[in-house]
């Protein structure tokens, strides 16, 4: 039951739409859309760290898209640089908001 519940939820989870026509976008305006999100990733963290992620940054998408490629290559930064990157791209809120979470002391 809770499998057939996920189901629908998943579907409407990747379904993206154009946020100002709500018009459902095409496999080739998703596509568009990811990769400028990771290439807007790539750019922050090789201005903010370029000595830590120049090989990150420099990388073909196809190389760094996965999971695994995007946790191996931040683990490079300490948790108070991810957060200040997350907090950068708007993924997280900013200092000034009263709801986000605390930058640790320790890096």
């Amino acid at each position: 039951l809770k499998q057939l519940s996920e189901e629908p939820l998943n579907f409407y989870v990747s379904f993206e739409i154009n946020e100002h026509t709500g018009a459902a976008l095409s496999r080739d305006e998703m596509l568009a859309r990811h990769y400028n999100r990771i290439q807007l990733l790539q750019r922050h963290c090789y201005k903010e760290h370029p000595d830590l992620m120049r090989d990150f940054a420099l990388s073909n998408i196809g190389a760094i898209e996965t999971r695994d490629a995007l946790t191996a290559h931040l683990s490079k930064l300490s948790p108070s640089q991810e957060l200040a990157l997350l907090r950068k791209l708007r993924v997280l809120p900013t200092d000034g908001d009263p709801n986000a979470p605390p930058i640790p002391l320790s890096s």
